[in-house]
């Protein structure tokens, strides 16, 4: 229940939020612990961190700029970050108390 809990401590989210500004990382960690606990297969990041888990909620375009400077975004990165919000938000989303048959 710990991870379940922690879901109800941050603001929901669905695949047209366009930011992720509350303070997302206690689900984040109790996820990325989930994941390793279960050893779920095909797993390689080492940590979960809001700072790219943010990432994955902004507009997606073909170029962004930083600091001055211009760069591209290729079709595979607007691709898969699009698949792991969808993922992220499933996840979330399957995990809200009043849907679940404790």
């Amino acid at each position: 229940m710990k991870f379940v809990d922690k879901r109800a401590s941050i603001k929901a989210i669905e695949y047209g939020t366009l930011d992720v500004s509350d303070n997302m990382q206690p689900f984040l960690d109790s996820l990325y612990q989930m994941v390793s606990d279960l050893k779920v297969p095909g797993r390689k990041a080492k940590e979960y961190n809001q700072k790219f888990v943010r990432t994955m909620f902004f507009e997606k375009t073909e170029t962004v700029t930083f600091d001055g400077h211009t760069y591209e975004v290729s079709a595979n990165a607007r691709f898969e970050t699009y698949n792991s919000k969808v993922a992220l938000v499933d996840v979330f989303n399957m995990l809200d108390k009043d849907n679940m048959d404790l």
